[in-house]
């Protein structure tokens, strides 16, 4: 579980290379790590660009430090192109970077200034968009997730850092998602992601192994849902098969109520419905309250819908059995920087609600819209998104 989970563009480092130097890009973001240790280096990124240039090798004495000893680590730079389309470049560990980049978008208005051929990149806009996304070669995962239908964990970006090559091979275990979050339940991974331009689905049962890419993977039609949840606050109930079943040729058109939506998972609460989807290649997200009409894909952008959205967390308790200490406000005390990371201890959590007996901690949170739950044993680390 890492920031920038649901949803995010991810590509092998040598297409990303090939692609990145034909594009100029402004700088949204940068992290440096692996697994479950990330370092945020965007101030240090920023201030190795030089000339709307960036000219580097990834290593640590280049990133200010190693946050994963001992293991292969990768940087990920969000950047923006002209269009307002955001990605994430991913390199290696000791990969040599050149891009064209800025701090700002001054660096596109000079380039704007050298390159009168800017005038037309107006034109890939809208109608072109989906020229765009097909024409994209290689792997990228558009999003991943890990339990059951009522709870589980974004991987998005755990399964973004371990393609090789553009080839995703993999055994299905708590241990390499990164955590159990549903214990004592059969879980399941399913990824959504791109190859050369198409879209694909694959769903894969614990203990077995994730090879990517698939033959029979692939989606027909340019609409599918990803992700659909309806409730307010922690209170809400996955819908994404009941909006899928309900799709009509590429477009959903339906007004939102408890009787819609299957029931009310949060009585006398005013709801809403949080929609990730497929459309046409790009991932894309919907918001809609209740009593209100949802009709998709109706003039979605897509450009930035796996950016923005709070980290929050809204509900946590810590215990065993049935004996649990509500910890909300003291877990959501320890975000720092949209990150959580903590050893889960008494200590940490403020005192032993069920002395003897071994606890858990258990976390509801919000990241981009979508609700997501991490459970994390006594002297365990929690470490979100």
């Amino acid at each position: 579980m890492k920031r920038f989970a649901i949803l995010f563009v991810f590509l092998a480092a040598a297409s990303l290379a090939a692609n990145a130097q034909d594009t100029h890009w402004q700088l949204v973001r940068a992290e440096y790590g692996a697994r479950n240790s990330w370092t945020d280096v965007t101030s240090r990124i920023a201030s190795l660009i030089q000339r709307d240039s960036l000219d580097i090798t990834v290593n640590n004495d280049t990133l200010g430090g190693d946050p994963a000893p001992g293991v292969p680590k990768t940087l990920r730079v969000s950047v923006r192109d002209e269009s307002g389309r955001e990605k994430v470049l991913s390199y290696h560990e000791k990969d040599t970077i050149s891009l064209s980049i800025s701090t700002s978008d001054a660096g596109f208005r000079r380039r704007a200034a050298r390159d009168d051929d800017d005038r037309d990149r107006g034109r890939e806009r809208d109608g072109d968009r989906r020229d765009y996304r097909r024409s994209e070669s290689g792997l990228r995962i558009l999003r991943a997730d890990y339990g059951t239908q009522d709870r589980f964990a974004d991987v998005t970006a755990r399964l973004n850092s371990q393609i090789q090559n553009n080839i995703l091979n993999l055994r299905i275990t708590n241990d390499t998602m990164g955590g159990d979050p549903a214990d004592d339940r059969r879980k399941a991974l399913t990824v959504w992601y791109i190859y050369n331009g198409r879209a694909a689905e694959v769903v894969v049962n614990e203990k077995d192994t994730l090879t990517l890419p698939g033959s029979n993977d692939y989606i027909s039609g340019n609409l599918r849902i990803l992700r659909a949840q309806y409730g307010a606050d922690y209170r809400y109930a996955d819908v994404t098969d009941r909006i899928n079943s309900q799709l009509q040729g590429d477009q959903f058109n339906l007004r939102i109520t408890n009787d819609t939506m299957g029931g009310d998972p949060a009585p006398d609460r005013p709801k809403q419905l949080a929609v990730v989807y497929i459309f046409d290649g790009q991932q894309c997200r919907a918001e809609v309250n209740e009593k209100d009409t949802l009709s998709i894909p109706n003039g979605a952008d897509c450009s930035s819908s796996t950016y923005g959205g709070d980290f929050q967390v809204l509900h946590a308790v810590y215990g065993a059995g049935g004996r649990f200490s509500d910890v909300t406000e003291r877990v959501a005390s320890l975000v720092s920087g949209q990150q959580l990371q903590v050893t889960v201890t008494n200590s940490t959590m403020g005192g032993d609600p069920v002395q003897g007996q071994p606890k858990q901690l258990r976390v509801i949170y919000l990241w981009q819209g979508i609700r997501y739950e991490a459970v994390t044993p006594e002297k365990g680390t929690l470490s979100i998104p």
